[in-house]
Protein backbone atom coordinates (compact mmCIF):
# COMPACT_ATOMS: atom_id res chain seq x y z
CA UNK A 1 0.00 0.00 0.00
CA UNK A 2 1.32 3.51 -0.85
CA UNK A 3 1.84 5.45 2.18
CA UNK A 4 0.44 8.50 2.77
CA UNK A 5 1.49 11.90 4.03
CA UNK A 6 0.37 10.52 7.73
CA UNK A 7 3.25 7.96 7.16
CA UNK A 8 6.31 10.49 7.64
CA UNK A 9 6.64 12.85 10.45
CA UNK A 10 3.96 15.63 10.73
CA UNK A 11 3.91 18.68 12.56
CA UNK A 12 1.37 21.27 12.13
CA UNK A 13 2.78 24.83 12.18
CA UNK A 14 6.43 23.64 12.02
CA UNK A 15 7.85 26.54 9.48
CA UNK A 16 10.73 29.44 9.86
CA UNK A 17 7.45 31.81 9.52
CA UNK A 18 4.51 31.09 11.70
CA UNK A 19 1.43 33.18 12.23
CA UNK A 20 -2.01 32.27 14.45
CA UNK A 21 -4.89 34.41 13.41
CA UNK A 22 -8.15 33.97 15.30
CA UNK A 23 -11.49 35.28 15.04
CA UNK A 24 -9.46 38.79 13.73
CA UNK A 25 -10.85 42.01 12.30
CA UNK A 26 -10.19 42.04 8.70
CA UNK A 27 -8.06 45.22 9.10
CA UNK A 28 -5.53 42.73 11.41
CA UNK A 29 -5.23 40.13 8.90
CA UNK A 30 -4.17 42.27 6.46
CA UNK A 31 -1.66 43.78 8.64
CA UNK A 32 -0.23 40.63 9.34
CA UNK A 33 -0.41 39.00 6.22
CA UNK A 34 1.67 41.66 4.33
CA UNK A 35 3.68 41.73 7.15
CA UNK A 36 5.15 38.14 7.26
CA UNK A 37 5.76 35.48 4.61
CA UNK A 38 2.60 32.91 3.65
CA UNK A 39 5.09 30.42 2.73
CA UNK A 40 4.53 27.38 5.53
CA UNK A 41 1.85 29.47 7.12
CA UNK A 42 -0.75 27.94 9.36
CA UNK A 43 -3.72 30.58 9.82
CA UNK A 44 -6.84 29.18 12.32
CA UNK A 45 -10.00 30.80 12.22
CA UNK A 46 -12.77 30.38 14.23
CA UNK A 47 -16.50 30.06 13.74
CA UNK A 48 -19.35 30.71 16.86
CA UNK A 49 -20.59 27.12 16.82
CA UNK A 50 -23.12 25.80 14.19
CA UNK A 51 -22.94 28.96 11.81
CA UNK A 52 -20.29 27.98 10.00
CA UNK A 53 -21.39 26.13 6.38
CA UNK A 54 -19.44 25.23 3.49
CA UNK A 55 -20.30 28.70 2.00
CA UNK A 56 -18.84 30.58 4.94
CA UNK A 57 -15.67 28.67 4.74
CA UNK A 58 -15.20 29.58 1.16
CA UNK A 59 -15.90 33.27 1.83
CA UNK A 60 -12.90 33.28 4.45
CA UNK A 61 -10.49 31.06 1.76
CA UNK A 62 -11.35 34.27 -1.29
CA UNK A 63 -10.64 36.76 1.38
CA UNK A 64 -7.08 35.77 2.26
CA UNK A 65 -6.48 34.49 -1.38
CA UNK A 66 -7.27 38.33 -1.95
CA UNK A 67 -4.08 38.77 0.57
CA UNK A 68 -1.77 36.63 -1.22
CA UNK A 69 -2.29 33.37 1.22
CA UNK A 70 -3.60 30.30 -0.80
CA UNK A 71 -3.56 27.36 1.46
CA UNK A 72 -3.33 23.56 0.38
CA UNK A 73 -4.60 22.21 3.20
CA UNK A 74 -7.91 22.71 5.02
CA UNK A 75 -8.77 21.09 8.48
CA UNK A 76 -12.34 21.61 9.60
CA UNK A 77 -12.97 20.98 12.89
CA UNK A 78 -15.25 19.45 13.05
CA UNK A 79 -18.40 18.54 11.10
CA UNK A 80 -20.87 17.86 13.43
CA UNK A 81 -20.26 21.49 14.96
CA UNK A 82 -21.13 23.03 11.26
CA UNK A 83 -24.48 24.39 10.46
CA UNK A 84 -26.81 21.52 8.65
CA UNK A 85 -29.53 22.81 6.72
CA UNK A 86 -33.23 22.18 8.91
CA UNK A 87 -36.26 20.60 7.89
CA UNK A 88 -34.79 17.68 6.51
CA UNK A 89 -33.65 14.38 8.35
CA UNK A 90 -30.73 14.32 10.42
CA UNK A 91 -28.50 11.88 8.30
CA UNK A 92 -29.23 13.52 5.42
CA UNK A 93 -28.37 16.67 6.58
CA UNK A 94 -24.69 15.68 7.54
CA UNK A 95 -24.08 13.95 4.42
CA UNK A 96 -24.99 17.39 2.40
CA UNK A 97 -22.55 19.21 4.90
CA UNK A 98 -19.86 16.08 3.59
CA UNK A 99 -20.87 16.66 0.05
CA UNK A 100 -20.34 20.72 0.61
CA UNK A 101 -16.79 20.07 1.77
CA UNK A 102 -15.78 17.97 -1.03
CA UNK A 103 -16.69 20.07 -3.28
CA UNK A 104 -15.41 22.91 -1.50
CA UNK A 105 -11.87 20.83 -1.88
CA UNK A 106 -12.31 20.17 -5.54
CA UNK A 107 -12.99 24.29 -6.42
CA UNK A 108 -10.18 24.90 -4.74
CA UNK A 109 -7.80 21.86 -5.52
CA UNK A 110 -6.92 21.36 -1.73
CA UNK A 111 -6.62 18.42 0.47
CA UNK A 112 -9.33 18.69 3.15
CA UNK A 113 -9.59 16.80 6.37
CA UNK A 114 -12.67 16.55 9.17
CA UNK A 115 -13.26 14.59 12.28
CA UNK A 116 -16.35 12.49 12.89
CA UNK A 117 -17.44 11.18 16.18
CA UNK A 118 -17.95 7.26 16.69
CA UNK A 119 -20.57 6.10 18.82
CA UNK A 120 -20.18 3.42 22.58
CA UNK A 121 -19.74 0.60 20.65
CA UNK A 122 -16.73 2.34 18.76
CA UNK A 123 -15.07 3.79 22.00
CA UNK A 124 -15.17 0.01 23.02
CA UNK A 125 -13.37 -0.97 20.40
CA UNK A 126 -11.06 1.04 20.58
CA UNK A 127 -9.82 0.76 24.42
CA UNK A 128 -9.83 -3.46 23.88
CA UNK A 129 -7.56 -2.98 21.38
CA UNK A 130 -9.76 -3.28 17.88
CA UNK A 131 -10.42 -1.50 14.82
CA UNK A 132 -13.39 1.41 14.18
CA UNK A 133 -14.94 1.34 11.26
CA UNK A 134 -17.55 3.32 9.57
CA UNK A 135 -20.20 1.21 11.69
CA UNK A 136 -19.00 2.98 14.91
CA UNK A 137 -19.90 6.45 13.38
CA UNK A 138 -22.03 8.49 16.41
CA UNK A 139 -24.45 9.74 13.64
CA UNK A 140 -25.03 8.78 9.94
CA UNK A 141 -22.86 6.62 7.42
CA UNK A 142 -24.34 9.37 4.81
CA UNK A 143 -21.36 11.31 6.27
CA UNK A 144 -18.33 8.86 4.76
CA UNK A 145 -20.26 8.38 1.30
CA UNK A 146 -19.31 11.05 -0.22
CA UNK A 147 -15.80 11.03 0.85
CA UNK A 148 -12.28 10.33 -1.12
CA UNK A 149 -10.79 8.09 2.18
CA UNK A 150 -11.99 7.10 5.68
CA UNK A 151 -9.28 7.18 8.54
CA UNK A 152 -9.74 6.19 11.85
CA UNK A 153 -7.58 7.15 14.73
CA UNK A 154 -7.61 4.66 17.69
CA UNK A 155 -6.05 4.38 20.97
CA UNK A 156 -6.15 1.84 23.92
CA UNK A 157 -4.96 2.78 27.19
CA UNK A 158 -2.19 1.04 27.20
CA UNK A 159 -1.37 2.69 24.12
CA UNK A 160 -2.14 6.13 25.21
CA UNK A 161 -0.11 5.68 28.14
CA UNK A 162 2.95 4.46 25.69
CA UNK A 163 2.18 7.55 23.37
CA UNK A 164 1.16 5.12 20.38
CA UNK A 165 -1.97 5.05 18.02
CA UNK A 166 -3.28 2.66 15.49
CA UNK A 167 -4.39 4.77 11.93
CA UNK A 168 -6.88 2.43 9.93
CA UNK A 169 -7.93 3.11 6.30
CA UNK A 170 -11.88 1.87 6.32
CA UNK A 171 -12.22 4.16 2.61
CA UNK A 172 -9.64 5.08 0.20
CA UNK A 173 -10.76 5.79 -3.78
CA UNK A 174 -7.45 5.28 -4.92
CA UNK A 175 -6.08 2.66 -2.68
CA UNK A 176 -6.10 -0.36 -0.55
CA UNK A 177 -8.93 -0.61 2.48
CA UNK A 178 -7.96 -2.63 5.67
CA UNK A 179 -4.23 -1.54 6.19
CA UNK A 180 -2.68 -0.41 9.93
CA UNK A 181 -0.29 2.39 10.17
CA UNK A 182 1.52 1.48 13.58
CA UNK A 183 2.09 5.50 14.68
CA UNK A 184 4.27 6.96 17.86
CA UNK A 185 2.80 10.14 18.73
CA UNK A 186 4.26 13.51 20.91
CA UNK A 187 1.18 16.00 20.77
CA UNK A 188 0.56 16.62 17.03
CA UNK A 189 3.71 14.79 15.69
CA UNK A 190 3.06 11.16 14.45
CA UNK A 191 5.77 9.06 13.19
CA UNK A 192 5.39 6.00 11.80
CA UNK A 193 6.80 3.01 13.27
CA UNK A 194 7.92 -0.59 12.95
CA UNK A 195 5.05 -2.94 13.94
CA UNK A 196 7.09 -5.07 16.35
CA UNK A 197 8.66 -1.91 18.20
CA UNK A 198 4.92 -0.76 18.44
CA UNK A 199 3.46 -3.98 20.01
CA UNK A 200 6.98 -4.00 22.40
CA UNK A 201 6.53 -0.48 23.23
CA UNK A 202 2.37 -1.26 24.18
CA UNK A 203 3.50 -4.43 26.22
CA UNK A 204 5.58 -2.43 28.40
CA UNK A 205 3.33 0.40 29.07
CA UNK A 206 0.82 -2.66 29.84
CA UNK A 207 3.55 -4.23 32.73
CA UNK A 208 3.87 -0.58 33.93
CA UNK A 209 0.57 -0.19 34.32
CA UNK A 210 0.16 -3.35 36.28
CA UNK A 211 3.17 -2.72 38.23
CA UNK A 212 1.68 0.49 39.26
CA UNK A 213 -1.63 -0.94 39.96
CA UNK A 214 0.04 -3.65 42.72
CA UNK A 215 1.74 -0.46 43.99
CA UNK A 216 -1.44 1.26 44.63
CA UNK A 217 -3.00 -2.46 46.13
CA UNK A 218 -0.02 -2.82 48.06
CA UNK A 219 0.05 0.90 49.33
CA UNK A 220 -3.53 0.99 50.62
CA UNK A 221 -3.43 -2.33 52.17
CA UNK A 222 0.07 -0.94 54.40
CA UNK A 223 -1.94 2.06 55.43
CA UNK A 224 -5.04 -0.33 56.46
CA UNK A 225 -2.79 -2.47 58.61
CA UNK A 226 -0.75 0.62 60.26
CA UNK A 227 -4.21 2.34 61.44
CA UNK A 228 -4.79 -1.42 62.96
Amino acid sequence: MPKPWVSRKLRLGQAASRCTVTSCAPCEVIGRLKEISTENLLLIKQFAPKTATADTIQAYIDHVAILGFKPDMVLVDYLGEMKARTGIPKHEALEELSSNLKALAVANNVVLVSAIQINRDGKKAANLGGKIDDSNLADSYGQVRPLDGFWTLSKSDDERLAHLARLGVSKSRSGEVGGTFWLENSRLLFTEIDKNAYFAKAQSANQDRQKSDEDKIGEYFNKRMAGK
